[in-house]
């Protein structure tokens, strides 16, 4: 059930909002732990709002740049698939579970300020 979860949320981030201008992007390669932690947790939280918050609409290619951005943060943490899946993916969706007006709430405005934070 859990794998089915994280396939439905990567999946639905191809889903449909516009990304803006660039800021200043980070370098995952030279990202200390700690913050490479955090924008992990910022991109999980952002893909499980675009793929569960009816008014969290992302382009395709920004969905797939979350994605793409989670597996590189992952593989720069040392996070293996099950790992990310048990703990960092549940965490997002059990916080969904516990108040999706809430989750969606909270998730939908940083949106795309995560994506101006993460590599094209």
């Amino acid at each position: 059930m859990k794998v089915h979860r994280y396939l439905a949320a990567c999946a639905a981030m191809g889903l449909v909002l516009v990304s803006g201008a660039a800021s200043a992007r980070v370098e995952i390669a030279t990202l200390p732990t700690a913050d490479a932690e955090r924008l992990l947790a910022q991109v999980i939280g952002a893909g499980v709002a675009v793929a569960n918050c009816s008014d969290a609409n992302v382009s395709e290619s920004d969905g797939d740049r979350l994605t793409r951005v989670t597996d590189l943060l992952a593989a720069r943490l040392g996070i293996s698939t099950d790992t990310l899946d048990d703990k960092w993916y549940d965490e997002a969706f059990d916080s969904y579970d516990a108040g999706a007006d809430a989750y969606c709430a909270k998730w939908v405005p940083q949106i795309q300020a995560i994506l101006d934070e993460i590599p094209l």
